[in-house]
């Protein structure tokens, strides 16, 4: 798909930035998880956050997979090989130097120049930098994702005599859907941050209800805006828009999964009770 974007071409064969491979390695961990192997996908998950802490969008996607396959027990034992993994690639700087490493390793407070963000350049520099505008974003992107899985995050919490007769998403799409919302809320997005989900827009869009036509057409927006160097009032707007059809038409497939899946178990319902 190198081939198929201008501005991702540029990132992969361009430029030295560390995205693309903390985004492979974070591919091949996925393959590991569909493969159902759940230990060695923890271990390329960790080590793919070592590489670039963007894979960490995914975590919430990736941990409701986990509990899903493997219940609480045995997630809790793959989130301390996650752990692990992360304590053994830190030792040696961990040991020169603890509070250095983990005060810059870790930096979530970090400031972005609002010079290169691509997505809020109609923003005043001032609204962007405020710390009150991180805390709303974050807001934003924790409610997201308990509210696009809620019937899993229910099916969970309840017993399950209550519990929804819902289908499970595929697992790729999960994990993408989570990524998707962690990158449409993000504080800044720079130009090398477009492979964090370039490669998944394709199926998020085609899992919406939109037709082929809205479909290509929100691509070629998103790569419109992507392309603009130095990004504009325009583009920012236009590539927000774009998240916001992706968003919705996600929204609007789940609920009619849900309003589906009550509807059949009313009928089944019913004619259960027909025949008694």
């Amino acid at each position: 798909m190198c081939f198929t974007s201008y501005r991702i071409h540029s990132i992969y064969i361009l430029r030295l930035f560390n995205d693309p491979i903390a985004v492979a390695i974070a591919y091949s961990s996925f393959y590991a998880l569909l493969r159902k192997r759940h230990r060695l996908s923890a271990v390329l998950f960790s080590l793919a956050i070592s590489v670039k802490m963007n894979i960490l969008l995914y975590a919430p996607a990736f941990a409701l997979i986990f509990y899903e396959d493997l219940g609480l027990l045995k997630s809790v034992k793959n989130a301390g090989l996650v752990l692990l993994t992360q304590l053994l690639m830190a030792a040696p700087f961990l040991y020169a130097n603890p509070i250095g490493y983990l005060q810059r390793a870790f930096d979530f407070n970090r400031v972005f120049l609002h010079q290169w963000t691509v997505n809020w350049k109609f923003l005043d520099e001032q609204t962007f930098k405020s710390p009150q505008f991180f805390k709303i974003l974050l807001g934003i992107h924790l409610a997201l994702l308990f509210l696009i899985y809620l019937p899993r995050w229910l099916n969970i919490i309840l017993m399950k005599k209550f519990a929804f007769n819902y289908k499970r998403d595929d697992v790729i799409l999960t994990l993408f859907i989570a990524n998707f919302i962690g990158v449409a809320c993000c504080r800044s997005l720079h130009y090398q941050f477009y492979v964090w989900y370039y490669h998944s827009l394709p199926m998020l869009l085609w899992a919406t209800r939109y037709n082929v036509t809205i479909k290509l057409l929100i691509l070629g927006v998103i790569e419109f805006a992507w392309n603009q160097f130095p990004s504009t009032t325009f583009s920012s707007a236009i590539l927000h828009a774009s998240h916001l059809a992706i968003l919705a038409g996600l929204f609007h497939r789940y609920f009619r999964q849900q309003c589906s899946a009550n509807a059949t178990n009313s009928r089944s319902s019913s004619s259960s009770k027909s025949k008694r």
